[in-house]
């Protein structure tokens, strides 16, 4: 079986993955903002094994999808390169977007996989630099969707145009007597440490939450603060739980589906049973690849 180098690309990191028999391998990921990026990924790509094609999915950073092109052609001179485009409909995926180009392709790429493997009507929601929210229906057809700050781009939009306002950076210690503090605190390292585990080649399949309310939920006393960067992080956290709750509450029926490097995080706080599966790009990449549809 044919084997090939998934690449996505987004906002700050390079992530790949080797389908070999149709099965994605461990992901491992690169922040490209780095010095020494093109060393790094030539170094890395060299372990792998040789792949007959490469396949790439971008938003439109050019230089980097020139460079990882340049560094896959170096170490494979005759590899077929493919770069995933958006469409009016592919793999069974209706587009429901009226200029069907526009649409992200990392939000296409995760709806060719959401039907592949999870057919039912299904909310998609990436929580990432921005939080984008899609739906689409068990036969295929897209929906529409919604776009959204992200969780940091919303507390540094806060930092950048609000005088004497701090970063919302917050201790990874508990302060005695807040309670608050601690889960504050807690979840500044869940966070932390999703991403560390991304970076490091974590390739999980998907994790099901169930309902978290009693035990996971977010409530009013445990939110409530008092100082500023929490106020600010909670703040914000809340802001992104209520987009997506009341966008799934407009939708009545469907399963809810997290992706992106701040899934972890705010399905603790959604009160509704859903899934995590943070590969949701690279496995459409895959379907897309393969020639499946």
């Amino acid at each position: 079986m044919t084997s090939t180098i998934l690449i996505d690309i987004g906002n700050s990191r390079l992530k790949w993955s080797h389908l070999a028999q149709g099965q994605l391998q461990p992901v491992s990921a690169l922040d490209y903002r780095q010095t020494d990026f093109a060393a790094k990924l030539q170094y890395a790509w060299a372990t792998l094994p040789a792949p007959e094609k490469i396949a790439l999915a971008s938003a439109g950073q050019t230089e980097i999808v020139e460079m990882a092109i340049k560094s896959a052609l170096k170490l494979w001179p005759s590899i077929e390169i493919i770069k995933a485009q958006t469409t009016a409909e592919k793999c069974g995926v209706k587009n429901a977007y009226r200029n069907p180009e526009k649409l992200g392709i990392d939000r296409w790429l995760a709806l060719i996989a959401v039907h592949q493997h999870y057919p039912a009507n299904c909310w998609i929601i990436d929580c990432g630099s921005a939080i984008t929210l899609d739906y689409v229906l068990q036969n295929g057809q897209h929906q529409g969707g919604l776009i959204a700050p992200g969780l940091n781009m919303m507390q540094q939009a806060l930092t950048k145009n609000t005088a004497n306002l701090p970063p919302a950076e917050l201790p990874s210690v508990n302060v005695p007597g807040t309670s608050s503090r601690s889960l504050q605190a807690a979840d500044l390292c869940v966070r932390t440490e999703r991403r560390k585990r991304s970076l490091h080649g974590v390739n999980e399949d998907f994790e099901h939450r169930p309902n978290a309310q009693g035990s996971g939920a977010v409530n009013l006393e445990q939110v409530l603060t008092d100082f500023t960067e929490a106020a600010v992080y909670n703040g914000t956290l809340l802001a992104a739980c209520g987009l997506i709750e009341k966008a799934v509450k407009s939708k009545n029926n469907g399963q809810i589906l997290l992706t992106g490097g701040d899934a972890q995080l705010i399905a603790r706080y959604l009160q509704a049973d859903v899934l995590i599966d943070p590969e949701l790009v690279l496995k459409g990449l895959a379907i897309y690849s393969q020639n499946k549809c």
